[in-house]
């Protein structure tokens, strides 16, 4: 499996994490078919406010938010919020599910086991409950902190200082919501590290993989988090772009926020590849050496 290394240092596992997939292309597929639903899903969005979708889409948009929202520019001011509901029950019935069918590819090419795609779809659909109540757990977790955050948001929003440490909290909480999120998706992912690999490794079921999970986290619970935390870092550059849409998607470059949606998914589908890969083989490393 992984040198002993790995397991002691987070940058020669991601190291590894990358060579194993570009080594074994049928761990990357899985992801491969989350990106594309995504694009197609995008893409059905994309155009909704056009005929024939918009026998559909028209009287919904033109409900909850106006008429104006199915006519250029304001329908790519709609395209990001839309996206963003959809990709809830996307993570949570299909992507999920994907990526544990990943994690049990990973470990029958780690055993020198024969493996297709179709083989692993049919040896996880009995965990396929199991699997999306995981997710619907993380999503929980997500909202929960992401309402604590909408609290202190709240709460910074009351400050009066101009100047000083009260000012400057003042600004990091209601500026910095992206980044926050961010670290807000980050700390969830670490909390819940290894219930997909436990549900599809060792087939348990949600709550027995929930309480292993957190056994495991006592003693690598920073360990994880700097794991999932380095390659998020990739991420940044599209968060600032994508910050930047109500100067350049409102005036000179509408359409700029779809495209900007397309990069977002690609980039964080390959930074999901690599925490996930990362996260099952340091899982299989320690199992090898109990």
């Amino acid at each position: 499996m992984t040198p002993e290394r790995s397991a002691k240092n987070v940058i020669d596992l991601i190291r590894f994490s990358l060579n194993t997939l570009f080594q074994n292309p049928l761990i990357a597929y899985p992801f491969v078919i989350i990106a594309f639903i995504q694009l197609f899903v995008l893409e059905i969005f994309y155009f909704a406010p056009r005929y024939p979708l918009s026998i559909f889409f028209g009287p919904l948009i033109r409900t909850l938010y106006g008429e104006g929202y199915l006519h250029y520019p304001y329908n790519f001011i709609l395209l990001p919020k839309m996206f963003q509901y959809a990709q809830i029950f996307i993570y949570i019935f299909i992507s999920s599910f994907l990526i544990a069918v990943s994690v049990a590819t990973i470990e029958y090419i780690n055993n020198d086991k024969k493996v297709t795609f179709g083989m692993m779809v049919k040896k996880m659909l009995p965990q396929y409950v199991h699997i999306c109540l995981a997710s619907i757990f993380m999503f929980m977790a997500i909202f929960g902190f992401l309402k604590l955050y909408g609290l202190a948001y709240d709460r910074a929003s009351l400050i009066q200082s101009t100047s000083g440490k009260f000012y400057l909290i003042k600004r990091l909480v209601m500026e910095g919501a992206s980044y926050i999120t961010v670290l807000i998706q980050i700390l969830v992912t670490t909390i819940f590290a290894y219930v997909i690999t436990l549900i599809a490794i060792e087939k348990r079921k949600v709550f027995s993989a929930l309480w292993k999970n957190f056994r495991y986290l006592r003693t690598t619970f920073f360990f994880i988090f700097s794991m999932v935390l380095i390659p998020t870092l990739f991420y940044l550059p599209v968060l600032v772009l994508r910050d930047n849409m109500p100067i350049l998607g409102n005036g000179m470059f509408p359409s700029l926020r779809g495209w900007v949606i397309v990069l977002s998914i690609l980039v964080l589908t390959a930074i999901d590849s690599i925490i996930y890969t990362a996260v099952t083989s340091f899982y299989l490393l320690k199992q090898e050496h109990r």
